[in-house]
């Protein structure tokens, strides 16, 4: 949501939050993952509540820090975005490297199936 697409621009980071909290008590959404989508984004929760942290071992922290990193921020950028140590967000990284395939960031992001290895 808050990058550019043919159909319409970006939103900004506190509108695609409030977009995307309306689209799950609205139910187009599912809840959990809207929640899990605003906690990784360092938003509060759909329902407004405080929200805990990511556990770093999590499927939602590999996929965000492999995402961010394609959106070209640094390990310690993401680490702090996640609250998880930067050696972690490094472990998730290498991860995803190793799925498709390739050594270097730069090369990750031109990989076709790099968006399809987050799981």
């Amino acid at each position: 949501m808050t990058t550019d697409r043919a159909d319409r621009p970006a939103f900004a980071a506190e509108d695609a939050a409030a977009e995307l909290r309306k689209l799950a008590s609205q139910g187009v959404r599912e809840p959990r993952a809207a929640n899990a989508l605003l906690v990784a984004a360092g938003h509060s929760s759909a329902e407004g509540s405080a929200v805990p942290r990511i556990r770093a071992d999590s499927p939602v922290a590999r996929s965000t820090s492999c995402g961010l990193a394609a959106r070209g921020l640094t390990t310690q950028e993401i680490a702090n975005r996640l609250y998880i140590s930067p050696k972690t967000t490094d472990h998730h990284i290498q991860h995803i490297y190793n799925k498709v395939n390739v050594s270097m960031r730069a090369a990750a992001r031109l990989a076709p199936n790099f968006s399809d290895a987050y799981d």
